[in-house]
């Protein structure tokens, strides 16, 4: 019993470096954080006014609109149906 827990006490002081540099290779590996969009997605959404009751021509209003009234101009792009 005592050679098994010399054995083991070896062995884990024996393997620590070892794994503490595969930890470090495996965070320097590790890509960066992705960074944050400077905006969040800029649109307008049709749901709370219109629901189910869409059409093209409803759309293209809408998407005419927000060019006309300058949204797009300020960041808008997208018009979500």
């Amino acid at each position: 019993m005592n050679n098994l827990r010399r054995a083991l006490m070896f062995a884990s002081v024996a393997l620590t470096p070892f794994a503490a540099n595969q930890v470090a290779k495996a965070q320097a590996d590790a890509p960066s954080q992705v960074q944050l969009a400077a905006t969040p997605p800029m649109g307008w959404n049709s749901w709370n006014k219109f629901a189910c009751n869409v059409s093209e021509q409803l759309i293209r209003e809408t998407a005419d609109a927000i060019v006309s009234s300058g949204m797009k101009a300020a960041g808008y792009q997208h018009v979500n149906v």
